[in-house]
């Protein structure tokens, strides 16, 4: 037995058997296959990650952005959250993400105030501005057309739509 290679359910080949190196290379030759399929997906998968949309929410409501962020992330967006305003500055700062939904009534300031400021920053950057008060659209004037306005309740529909 100590020529054994393998042992199959039905079959044993051994080293001395003729048509083993035939089974040796198909054997090979499935391994090396499977290792070219994962390598494969490794890369699929890291192209993904460099090509992820990154959305940073900034909203003091949790629920609120925990369903944001498992509806986008369902979708392949890298998805960051801030409760607070200055937590959201910060963040914008150091992630720079392509997509900011921020609301206006934080904890610590106006979201809104700041959205001007942001936009000259990053001109990329796809803003969103989100409110239930229904001065939203007298405020929309003051501000850079490119800055977009999503009232609540919001729908998911129309998330996708606004980043």
């Amino acid at each position: 037995m100590n020529n054994l290679i393998f042992e199959n359910e039905n079959q044993r080949y051994s080293s001395k058997s003729p048509g083993n190196k035939i089974r040796s290379y198909q054997i090979y030759r499935k391994k090396s296959s499977f290792f070219i399929k994962t390598i494969n997906t490794l890369r699929a998968a890291v192209h993904l990650f460099y090509t992820m949309k990154r959305v940073l929410i900034v909203d003091d409501e949790v629920d609120l952005c925990l369903l944001i962020k498992q509806f986008l992330t369902k979708r392949n967006y890298e998805v960051h959250i801030a409760h607070t305003l200055s937590d959201g500055l910060d963040k914008i700062n150091s992630i720079k993400p392509d997509a900011l939904m921020m609301d206006n009534n934080l904890p610590d300031g106006m979201g809104w105030e700041r959205a001007d400021e942001i936009n000259k920053k990053y001109p990329a950057m796809n803003i969103t501005l989100i409110s239930a008060y229904q001065f939203a659209k007298d405020f929309r004037y003051k501000l850079d057309p490119s800055i977009r306005f999503l009232e609540k309740p919001i729908s998911l529909k129309d998330i996708e739509k606004y980043i």
